[in-house]
């Protein structure tokens, strides 16, 4: 198609752009050293601006010592919304586990897209030293020997 004018023309688009505006907070949680069946929780606000989220999830193949309540399991926010997720740590053994959680949102030409949040701990089972033998020397029967032994807890975890 010609109009017979030579020349150009720019357009301006109007009008405003999908982003993903929903906050998380923080954007990574690392609960540090936790004993072995001992539990930690931290709490994650999620702050859904203009999108519509539709599901709070764990994922990562250490998503099974991670928790998050279950009031954000089933989660619908609606743009202007709040929530504040507890996350919690519960490791089965010793060392390094990572997961993530999952905020899965949709806008209104795209699905599926989603922010994660970073969480890592740290399993650790409490040391436990047995110290040398204590030697009461030659004690008469029917006599009693004291001697004193001190208790200290250098561990991670309470004595019990």
């Amino acid at each position: 198609l010609s109009s017979g004018i030579a020349g150009s023309a720019t357009i301006q688009p109007a009008g405003t752009t999908a982003h993903n505006t929903a906050s998380v907070s923080p954007e990574a949680v690392d609960f540090g050293d936790v004993p072995v069946g001992d539990s930690l929780t931290r709490n994650v606000t999620i702050t859904n601006e203009t999108l519509q989220i539709t599901s709070v999830y764990l994922a990562g193949t250490d998503a099974g010592v991670f928790t998050v309540d279950s009031d954000s399991s089933g989660v619908s926010l609606e743009p202007g919304e709040t929530l504040n997720a507890t996350v919690g740590y519960q490791p089965d053994d010793a060392g390094a586990d990572n997961a993530t959680l999952v905020i899965r949102y949709n806008r209104s030409r795209f699905t599926g897209e989603e922010d994660v949040v970073s969480l890592s701990g740290t399993g650790v089972i409490p040391e436990a030293t047995t110290p040398d033998a204590i030697d009461f020397g030659d004690v008469p029967v029917n006599a009693s020997a004291e001697r004193a032994v001190t208790v200290e807890n250098t561990g991670l975890a309470p004595l019990n």
